[in-house]
């Protein structure tokens, strides 16, 4: 295991590269996957302003994840990314709770925007045992049962 270090202004710093092969060889370029990510900043860029180091955080680093995904994921022991991907991690939560929530939260609430019902309407949630389906029960909009 080698430590890549990273030269960035606006990056919050949480990474040991362990990379990946991708899976076309001759692109020649490591992979880290994943997307979810809970942890304790260990270095910030000069321009962030939002966290410092020892904040507790936790977001989905992956903010255009089909358009653009990114080649440092979340699945190593650091990552790196944006601060605007990243929240502070409320206290109720541990790092493993809070680290489940944002792809499979975000993915029920982007399904109630764009199936956009209307007040009145009914909605059945099969599969609510699941991450997305769970969190989908939990934020359905009350004013819309």
């Amino acid at each position: 295991m080698s430590m890549q270090y990273v030269s960035c202004h606006i990056g919050i710093v949480m990474s040991l590269f362990l990379g990946f092969q991708t899976m076309d060889a001759s692109l020649n370029v490591q992979h880290v996957p994943g997307f979810d990510v809970a942890g304790v900043v260990v270095k910030v860029g000069s321009d962030v302003k939002k966290f410092k180091e020892g904040d507790e955080v936790y977001g989905d680093i992956a903010e255009f994840a089909i358009a653009a995904p990114k080649q440092i994921g979340t699945l190593a022991q650091y990552t790196v990314t944006e601060e605007k991907v990243l929240a502070l991690k409320p206290k109720s939560l541990s790092f493993e709770e809070a680290a489940s929530l944002p792809l499979a939260l975000l993915t029920a609430q982007t399904g109630f925007e764009k199936a956009a019902f209307k007040p009145g309407q009914s909605v059945l949630i099969l599969g609510g045992a699941g991450g997305v389906g769970t969190l989908a029960i939990q934020v359905y909009p009350p004013e819309s049962c």
